[in-house]
């Protein structure tokens, strides 16, 4: 199972860390999946790991909002905020089903 460190890398790899990167790779995981474009500023990614013992662990990343960024983020931290469901939830929940298809049966663990 991934420990909090690998966890937290594997959030700042949503992001673009190229220092989160290296120590992934490092560790033995590998890129598996990514989200495609969306307007709505979604991105999620999955990782994939081969542990010691055989089992294929696989984490998926959600990248957030950043701010000020962009309107999209903006418009999607405002309807939070509101408590209205944004389309960034949709896009998530449609990648973590593409992954779970990919995956075909191997373990995943969300962050």
């Amino acid at each position: 199972m991934a420990t909090i460190l690998e966890l937290a890398q594997l959030s700042d790899a949503a992001y673009g860390d190229q220092s989160a990167l290296t120590y992934l790779k490092q560790n033995g995981w590998t890129l598996f999946s990514t989200s495609l474009a969306n307007p709505d500023g979604y991105l999620g990614e999955a990782y994939k790991k081969t542990n010691p013992n055989d089992t294929v662990e696989i984490v998926i990343a959600n990248r957030g909002t950043r701010g000020f960024s962009s309107l999209a983020d903006l418009l999607n931290d405002a309807k939070l905020t509101a408590g209205k469901k944004n389309p960034a939830q949709d896009d998530a929940a449609i990648f973590a089903q593409s992954v779970v298809d990919r995956a075909n049966g191997q373990a995943l663990q969300a962050s």
